[in-house]
């Protein structure tokens, strides 16, 4: 009699009927052991020349999961039994044996009875594989090759993208990797589409995960299924549930419930909560009902409801995996199965990149610039957002990339939030249309799009209408703020936000009058070329924070014959006393800020001969012995609106070409001469604006900060 102990941890339960397995069958090369009530020994007739391996069932999965026993028997005519280490007082065994024979002079541990190219000894003691089964997981690999090929053979799909091992090999595919082509699209769900899983070209605009309830009665039929959302990128994802019970055979689940499938799905990113549900079907026809009205389907359910909503997005630095879950059980009738379908549609929020000739997505938006906004005589362009949308970057626009999407989904709210200057506007709804492509010409759709939409920074910019005169494309927005997208039909919980992109640059401006005194006016006056300032420069992403604060003249200045200002540039020029205030009151020589030097009217004279000077700036790339860098001085004898801005215009440009200089085109901020219009109603050639050209100067000369 051979004899051993098996230490059996947990709660097990001893085999004591074989009835209890009827719902688990046996495999044809298996045979159950019955013990007796209270006996704490497993023991068969082990027959000559066979061969036995012992499974245990798993205490948390009881007669589902079976673990292998670190035991291989071999027959000799002779009882065989096993001691059952344990306190419990039951435990489910299962018996496997074949009859063929090792190779002379080979173990029964080296022996490879399945010439799947593993032993029997590390099938049963490394890797839980099944000795006599050449495929445990059955899913066209043996399973030696799976464990060279680094994927699990007990797992017939060991990505879970929806295809088996063995079908990956067979296609080129990677049977460790859900998306082998990296499109954002799992293998899976590319062969579900008919579209190739190793080209990242050829990839479908969202991803259809569908379980049908359609095995016998009672049955549990399951599908999991892990999804890669890219780094940056955003998935909106449906829940949708139909069913053949709903007007085939269903009756008043309130008296009668005969018709109750069930249906369970699991949603676990890597970051982010979880999502889940259970839904008795019986409980939804009234929920069907609406959705037949409302006329919802759904990937070819009709009608379909919806029971989740979410959207997911992947960190800008690393990708975000999804672990989706379904369950089928097809209860009571039979013959109705009931569908789960979770849709994952790639949701984009996108600007046009004129370099690379299309729209990519975006973690930010900008305010738009005036250029090009005028028709070259004066008159505002009605156009301007529906011409330009094909070059400018300050055009953005919402892309739900799927040829298939409920009404209900097909609405989004565009909103300012979190706007600290009150530029707040009503959300706007915009009803989202169906790219149809050009088929004729072999270009897919994009899916559903929104028309091309900008943001403004006040009401005068807010004037820009599309061509068909309708304001829903221009929202207004302050830098730093947010702008929030959300669907309809999720009542404000689902969607996206994007921040309005910002740089900075902080200033304290200062007015000099004879005794420091404070005067209403021209505090008033300082605070409007600040506010005006702030909107030009808003326009290039650009904030302006400013102080004003009255200072008396400086000790050692002499100013009882006044300040004279020139228009040259040439330091030698100024007068003693313009060169010492400058030096007293200019930015410190370690820069830590840039100054605006107010000089009140009543410590200026009269402008020389060269010119009506109202303000002089002197760039942090000024050379000179005198501490000028990052200083502008204006006069308030000869104040002209926009002058500030100007002024501040060219420590930003720090010299850099005509467009810092006074040659520049009209209706340029940086032309000399030319006066600035606040009228609303006013868009002309003389409303003064910064380029591109110059918006790009200023970000690489180095004096702002510019915020992640």
């Amino acid at each position: 009699m051979n004899q051993a102990a098996f230490l059996m941890a947990g709660t097990f339960a001893l085999l004591a009927a074989s009835g209890i397995l009827e719902a688990s069958p046996d495999p044809e090369n298996t045979e159950v052991i019955i013990v007796p009530a209270g006996d704490k020994f497993l023991r068969w007739d082990g027959q000559v020349d066979r061969t036995y391996f012992i499974q245990a069932s798993d205490p948390n999965f009881p007669l589902k999961e079976w673990l292998w026993m670190p035991v291989i028997e071999s027959g000799t005519g002779v009882e065989i039994t096993h001691e059952i280490l344990t306190t419990a007082d039951k435990a489910f065994f299962r018996l496997w044996f074949t009859d063929n024979q090792p190779p002379v002079g080979t173990t029964l541990e080296d022996w490879d009875a399945d010439g799947d190219g593993l032993s029997n000894e590390d099938e049963i003691e490394l890797y839980q594989t099944n000795p006599l089964d050449p495929d445990t997981d059955d899913d066209g690999l043996l399973d030696g090759a799976e464990v060279s090929g680094g994927t699990d053979p007990k797992d017939a799909d060991t990505d879970d993208d929806g295809l088996t091992d063995g079908e990956e090999v067979s296609l080129g595919t990677d049977p460790n990797d859900p998306d082998s082509d990296d499109d954002g699209i799992t293998d899976g769900g590319e062969v579900d589409e008919g579209t190739d899983p190793t080209n990242a070209g050829e990839t479908p605009l969202a991803e259809w995960f569908v379980l049908r309830g359609d095995l016998g009665e009672d049955q549990v039929k399951k599908r999991n299924r892990t999804l890669t959302i890219p780094a940056g990128e955003r998935r909106l994802i449906l829940v949708g549930i139909a069913s053949e019970e709903y007007l085939e055979g269903w009756t008043d689940p309130a008296t009668a419930p005969d018709f109750n499938d069930r249906l369970t799905w699991s949603i676990k990113p890597s970051g982010g909560s979880p999502s889940s549900g259970t839904i008795d079907v019986n409980a939804r026809h009234v929920d069907w009902q609406a959705a037949e009205v409302e006329g919802t389907t759904l990937h070819g359910f009709d009608p379909v409801h919806f029971e989740h909503d979410s959207v997911l997005q992947a960190p800008e630095s690393s990708s975000l995996t999804i672990e989706i879950e379904l369950s089928a059980t097809n209860v009571g009738d039979g013959l109705l199965p009931s569908t789960v379908v979770v849709a994952v549609m790639p949701l984009e929020i996108q600007v046009r990149n004129p370099q690379m000739g299309k729209w990519v997505s975006t973690d930010e938006l900008k305010v738009a610039k005036w250029e090009e906004a005028w028709d070259g005589v004066g008159a505002f362009r009605q156009d301007f957002i529906d011409t330009y949308v094909g070059e400018e970057l300050d055009r953005f626009r919402i892309l739900l990339a799927t040829d298939e999407l409920p009404e209900q989904f097909d609405q989004f709210f565009v909103e300012t939030v979190g706007d600290p200057d009150g530029h707040n506007d009503t959300p706007t709804k915009l009803v989202l249309q169906l790219d149809p492509g050009a088929p004729n010409l072999g270009i897919a759709s994009d899916g559903y799009v929104s028309k091309p939409m900008i943001l403004v920074s006040d009401a005068v910019d807010n004037g820009f209408k599309n061509a068909d005169q309708q304001d829903d494309q221009t929202h207004i927005a302050a830098l730093g703020s947010e702008v929030n997208f959300r669907l309809s039909a999720a009542d404000g919980d689902v969607g996206a936000t994007l921040p309005v992109a910002r740089a900075s640059v902080e200033l304290s401006s200062l007015i000099v009058t004879p005794n420091g005194v404070v005067d209403e006016d021209l505090l008033a006056l300082a605070l409007d070329d600040i506010e005006l300032a702030r909107e030009i420069y808003a326009q290039i992403g650009l904030e302006v924070f400013a102080t004003v604060q009255f200072v008396a003249v400086p000790a050692g200045v002499d100013l009882s014959d006044g300040l004279l200002l020139d228009t040259t540039t040439t330091l030698g020029t100024l007068s003693t006393e313009a060169v010492n205030l400058l030096n007293a009151l200019a930015t410190p020589s370690d820069q830590t800020d840039v100054r605006a030097i107010y000089v009140a009217p009543a410590l200026l004279t009269a402008q020389s001969s060269s010119g009506e000077a109202r303000g002089m700036a002197f760039p942090f790339g000024w050379s000179n012995a005198s501490n000028l860098q990052r200083t502008f001085i204006l006069s308030l004898e000869l104040h002209r609106e926009a002058v500030w801005a100007h002024e501040l215009g060219h420590i930003l440009l720090d010299g850099a070409g005509d467009l810092n200089g006074h040659f520049s085109e009209s209706g340029n901020l940086m032309r000399s001469g030319v006066s600035y219009s606040r009228d609303a109603g006013s868009y002309s050639t003389n409303t003064r604006r910064l380029t591109e050209s110059q918006e790009a100067t200023i970000y690489g000369a180095g004096v702002i900060e510019v915020y992640p």
